[in-house]
């Protein structure tokens, strides 16, 4: 650069929605031939993108107010063109340089004036796409397209001629492209360099059921599928056995696999292994495993107190009740009624204890009447005697008293207690001193019923000497009760 000209300036401008900044160095300054000043505005150069790889376009624009100027291009800003190209309005340039260089002079002799910088024009996004075509053996072939010519379409992309182009999604800027074909098996064919690829290998199945020796449905039980001795390498392996006693595993390619047993259910010892080779006659084979239930620990051995002597305690209860009612309730031990009454005792002999008893007697102090039972001579753990009797209330207290015994036991006792009142006189009177008089001057005694034998009602026959003498005391009282305080005019007489 001669001394005419300006110290450059550097101006940078950033263009929007993604395309390539653009660095612009511009020089300007005055071009002096000889003799002579110079002072043209420098060109404007737009980088213009290119759709050809390696390509870059170019335009060069005069300044405003200027009509005609030479210029010198160059890609390093050193070697420059031989010829300087006029400049009327504007010129496109194509170069396989990013960067650009160009100088221009008022005269076609002029080497050195204002330059003009700018670096890279922008290159087209593009997109390969697996283009579709008529062939049996080769139906895709794979094309790196515009992007801009699936935006607005020429051939390809979703209002494109060929509807089967199978094409990725894409965005730019605010278009949002969501693909062409673009499912499991377009992606796949696109993978694979837009051939389509061969089919997967087929695979099958193992299913595994789980059983005891009673055809019982296990859980839980966990088994590892195994190829050459290694765990094979599948999703699902190992596998655990369900509510039914069944597991499966899917996705194995044809070959010779063990199955084990790792982990048997609990209380169980695990089955022996199984080989199998996929594929049979089916695509899944099943195992059937049946496991064994281990048996339960012997119990311990005994080595300290192994023979410790149970005391078992022999125990016997006797309980004696009274009640005026035949059917109770027994539950007194005594009961006061006027003399000649029925009464009711209830007696109960009871093995309480924890053996059973041997030589049992059983004996009531008035004497058990025959209606009674015969008394047992053994009574088992919980077993009882009893007998329910009635006997005539007399005057005073009579006390009764039941009494059982065994070989192993001591005697045991209860006792009922009936207090008798003797019965009002008939057709008495009271005299001032206080002695009972009949009528005829005879005493009277009202006997008890009885029965057309002379006992007492609902007295035993049994009792009747004990009836009679009751009677005679009676009567004896009474005559005592009733005689004169004086003898008689008669006896005196006599």
């Amino acid at each position: 650069m001669d001394t005419n000209t300006r110290r450059p300036r550097r101006v940078t401008i950033f263009r929007r929605a993604g395309w390539l900044a653009v660095a612009a160095m511009v020089a300007t300054g005055l071009f002096a031939a000889p003799g002579a000043a110079f002072a043209w505005s420098p060109p404007t150069i737009t980088p213009l993108c290119s759709d050809v790889p390696g390509q870059y376009n170019w335009t060069v624009t005069l300044a405003s107010g200027e009509s005609n100027y030479n210029f010198q291009s160059s890609t390093d800003g050193t070697s420059w063109s031989s010829d300087i190209s006029g400049v009327s309005g504007g010129n496109a340039l194509t170069t396989s340089s990013a960067t650009l260089f160009v100088r221009w002079s008022a005269d076609t002799n002029s080497k050195t004036g204002p330059v003009v910088n700018t670096v890279g024009p922008c290159t087209l996004p593009k997109i390969t796409i697996c283009h579709a075509h008529a062939s049996d053996t080769n139906p895709y072939n794979t094309e790196s397209v515009d992007e801009a010519s699936i935006e607005n379409p020429s051939g390809h992309g979703s209002a494109g001629i060929n509807a089967d182009d199978i094409i990725p999604p894409f965005t730019d800027g605010s278009f949002v492209f969501p693909g062409q074909n673009w499912d499991a098996t377009g992606q796949a064919i696109w993978n694979n360099g837009c051939k389509i690829p061969p089919p997967p290998p087929a695979t099958y199945c193992i299913d595994i059921s789980k059983v005891n020796g009673s055809e019982q449905a296990l859980s839980g039980a966990v088994f590892t599928i195994k190829q050459n001795g290694s765990p094979v390498n599948v999703a699902g392996n190992p596998v655990t056995t369900n509510s039914d006693g069944n597991a499966s595993l899917c996705g194995l390619a044809a070959g010779t696999y063990t199955v084990t047993e790792t982990t048997p259910p609990s209380g169980y010892t695990g089955a022996a292994d199984q080989s199998v080779t996929l594929p049979q006659t089916s695509e899944v084979r099943t195992l059937t495993f049946v496991d064994t239930l281990i048996p339960p620990p012997p119990p311990p051995v005994c080595t300290v107190n192994c023979n410790p002597v149970v005391v078992l305690t022999p125990a016997l209860t006797v309980t004696k009740f009274v009640s005026l009612s035949q059917s109770g309730p027994f539950n007194q031990h005594s009961v006061t009624t006027t003399a000649g009454t029925a009464v009711w005792y209830q007696v109960t002999m009871t093995n309480s204890g924890q053996v059973a008893l041997i030589g049992v007697t059983f004996s009531d102090s008035l004497g058990l009447p025959t209606s009674c039972s015969t008394v047992p001579t053994t009574l088992n753990v919980g077993a009882s005697y009893s007998c329910t009797y009635s006997r005539a209330a007399t005057v005073g207290t009579t006390t009764n008293t039941a009494t059982g015994t065994s070989s192993q036991t001591a005697p045991k006792s209860d006792t009922a207690t009936v207090l008798g009142t003797a019965s009002a006189v008939e057709g008495a009177t009271s005299n001032p001193s206080g002695a009972v008089e009949a009528a005829t001057s005879k005493p009277h005694v009202t006997p008890p019923p009885t029965s057309a034998l002379g006992i007492p009602a609902g007295q035993p026959a049994g009792d009747t000497w004990r009836i009679a003498l009751l009677g005679l005391a009676a009567l004896l009282a009474s005559l005592l009760i009733l005689s004169p305080s004086s003898t008689s005019p008669e006896r005196r007489r006599r």
